[in-house]
């Protein structure tokens, strides 16, 4: 089973609700309203949990999974824009 590190910033959401669901999450920065933070994640479950986060979350690294967050995110659309 592959370990990424996963970096993401939450905008305007308890941080408290991440850190009770993701386990080893190190808090990067808090700014204002805005935490980064850096997990590390086994499995796809990190992406079904990021995109319930909706627009509180911007995955930032490591870059392949930006990538794959990106194209799931344009499917999504897509299913949308196709009705």
């Amino acid at each position: 089973m592959n370990c990424d590190e996963v970096k993401k910033f939450y905008r305007d959401t308890p941080l408290s609700d991440t850190l009770s669901i993701i386990k080893a999450v190190m808090v990067l920065d808090i700014r204002g309203k805005t935490a980064l933070t850096e997990a590390q994640v086994y499995g796809s479950g990190i992406t079904m949990f990021l995109l319930s986060q909706g627009s509180w979350v911007k995955v930032i690294a490591p870059e392949d999974f930006v990538a794959e967050f990106r194209a799931e995110l344009a499917g999504m659309c897509r299913s949308y824009i196709d009705m």
